[in-house]
């Protein structure tokens, strides 16, 4: 998560990458595996510290068993290979840092009840060298600036439905919908407002950008519960909430290989519509009454983060 300005969006990629693999760490609670002080950004050749931490029962079911860890730089195959012994329910795990920029991918796995588990952590060496790896089109900039162009003087036409069953005292709880581009596609998601203090008070924002997939949206108070506004969008054209077995259906059959479609296309393309989609989130969070027009964040993970980092191409 970011802070962020209308012009100036999204720079940290190295960041941003190493938050998106982190966070496959807390896809399972069988084990605790972090980044020493919670630490994520390395100089080169710097060692890593792990700390492996595990409740008094999960201690004695693993005294003795083999921690495997596996480090690779994100996208190629394990280049390092560590085994440790657990010997307490705190273990403190060092292994050799990255010589080059790079993310460098960190697998831990257990066997727990006869059965592998692997847990995943990233961290960022040299992040600001990072270079690309694939060549830009020599008219990317152009072509983007002409697209964005088009979205300059449309209206938002915004619609924004108060859902008192999901609002509390604290905060409201809004559907919304909003004009994409000129074809009148429609992003729909579910935004947050914190109603703390006085008539007027203004907050920051964030927006929420989702990951793959095809699937509705609740309520999500987190953000809001600590005076934030958050917008969580969706990107389909699809309302957030219509019946599960809905999405399920399209997920299968119309929207089935939906990262493919017109990919031979750059104005055709189904991402297209989506960075426009994704960065006009942040268009309407500005033409809120209730934003404090300073402080504007996104968040995102797996295709989420792909949006996250949108900006540092296309603006």
């Amino acid at each position: 998560m970011e802070l962020y300005t209308r012009d100036k969006l999204m720079r940290s990629i190295f960041m941003a990458l190493a938050l998106l693999i982190s966070t496959c760490a807390r896809a399972q609670a069988d084990f605790d595996i972090k980044l020493a002080g919670n630490k994520s950004t390395y100089s080169l050749n710097e060692i890593v510290v792990l700390e492996l931490n595990l409740a008094e029962q999960q201690f004695e079911k693993l005294k003795g068993q083999k921690v495997i860890i596996e480090s690779s730089e994100e996208g190629n195959a394990a280049r390092g290979f560590h085994e440790y012994i657990i010997k307490g329910k705190k273990t403190t795990i060092k292994i050799p840092g990255a010589s080059t920029p790079q993310i460098m991918r960190i697998k831990t796995s257990i066997t727990m009840d006869g059965k592998p588990v692997s847990k995943y952590l990233g961290v960022n060496f040299a992040g600001e060298k990072l270079v690309a790896t694939s060549k830009r089109p020599g008219d990317f900039k152009n072509f983007w600036e002409g697209q964005l162009n088009t979205l300059k003087d449309l209206p938002l036409k915004a619609n924004m439905k108060l859902v008192e069953e999901w609002s509390t005292d604290s905060i409201n709880v809004y559907l919304v919908d909003y004009q994409v581009d000129q074809s009148s596609s429609r992003f729909y998601g579910v935004l947050n407002v914190p109603k703390f203090g006085p008539e007027g008070t203004k907050y920051p924002a964030i927006v929420i950008y989702p990951g793959a997939g095809v699937r509705g949206y609740g309520y999500e108070r987190r953000y809001a519960k600590n005076g934030i506004i958050s917008f969580q969008v969706g990107i389909h054209g699809l309302p957030i909430n219509l019946p599960n077995e809905t999405y399920t259906s399209l997920a299968q059959g119309a929207l089935s290989g939906y990262p493919y479609f017109n990919i031979q296309s750059r104005e055709q393309y189904y991402f297209n519509r989506v960075v426009k989609g994704a960065i006009r989130a942040l268009d309407f969070i500005q033409s809120l009454d209730e934003y404090d027009q300073k402080n504007l964040f996104v968040n995102g993970s797996s295709q989420g983060g792909g949006f996250k980092l949108n900006g540092n191409c296309f603006r």
